[in-house]
């Protein structure tokens, strides 16, 4: 693992992101749950980079994990 402490950082913030989409959910606020989801799996691709690479400032991972996960 590249670095353990990040990936335990990104999987933490996923984890509130989540929990803020569910709240979200009940409320049936609908726009701010779409933004919490999107937040929850940006930050949980960047926890999977983190265990490989340093992860880059972009809010689309995409680029970073894909070649990660076909390697």
């Amino acid at each position: 693992m590249e670095n353990r402490f990040d990936a335990r950082g990104w999987l933490r913030e996923a984890k509130e992101a989540l929990e803020t989409a569910r709240r979200l959910w009940e409320w049936q606020r609908w726009v701010a749950l779409c933004q919490a989801a999107q937040l929850c799996i940006e930050y949980s691709a960047r926890a999977v980079i983190a265990c490989f690479a340093e992860p880059q400032w972009t809010h689309d991972p995409s680029e970073q994990l894909l070649p990660l996960l076909q390697e």
